[in-house]
């Protein structure tokens, strides 16, 4: 068969080319909203004294903006916080669909990362 050859690529740079044509029914998600809100938190929490770091037992994981760069622990904990605790730039709370919706920009961000990487590394395995 036909072997892939492997490009290094930076992850980041993969969000814009994967996630473009993302859409359902016509409509497009506007991912970066979701990924906007998380970093603007993740600012805002860690701005707190001590209180941006994120309790797992006895460890604590300090909270990082870049979605991409979090753990798969990091970022569920982070969530949990997240959805409780994210509120608009002019500090008013989003309604609970908006919240889902930024957790679905979000969630189309790390899916799509995901599968990239799966698509292309899949041979490896």
């Amino acid at each position: 068969g036909r072997k892939k050859s492997v490009v290094p690529v930076e992850p980041r740079s993969l969000i814009q080319g994967a996630l473009q044509g993302c859409s359902v029914s016509g409509m497009t998600l506007k991912y970066m909203y979701g990924v906007n809100a998380w970093k603007n938190w993740v600012q805002w929490k860690n701005a707190k004294e001590e209180q941006g770091d994120l309790k797992c037992g006895v460890r604590s994981m300090k909270l990082k903006e870049d979605i991409l760069s979090c753990t798969f622990a990091e970022l569920s904990l982070g969530l949990c916080q997240f959805i409780q605790e994210v509120r608009r730039p002019n500090g008013e709370k989003y309604d609970p669909d908006s919240i889902l919706y930024l957790c679905l920009g979000i969630q189309q961000v790390s899916v799509s990362i995901t599968y990239t990487f799966d698509c292309d590394f899949h041979h490896l395995r």
